[in-house]
């Protein structure tokens, strides 16, 4: 799976008979996207070209410390 094609995934719509279908899809895309960007701060560009709802996949301390981590560096 690509970064691409998970989010193509995710991008799907959400009608009942169509979610119940892909949802095996939807999950792998979510644990792929999760594992890739494991660690945040190593892809800082490709985390930014995300569609902003992506982010959703990331927990609130994640997204912190790589806005923190981004302002720490640009501010310097």
């Amino acid at each position: 799976m690509t970064c691409e094609s998970a989010l193509l995934y995710l991008d799907l719509p959400s009608s009942v008979l169509i979610a119940e279908a892909v949802l095996p899809l939807t999950d792998a895309a979510k644990q792929f996207l999760a594992e890739r960007f494991k660690d945040i701060t190593k892809f800082q560009d490709e985390v930014l070209n995300l569609p902003l709802q992506e982010l959703r996949l990331f927990s609130p301390m994640t997204i912190f410390r790589l806005l923190q981590k981004m302002l720490s560096t640009t501010l310097c």
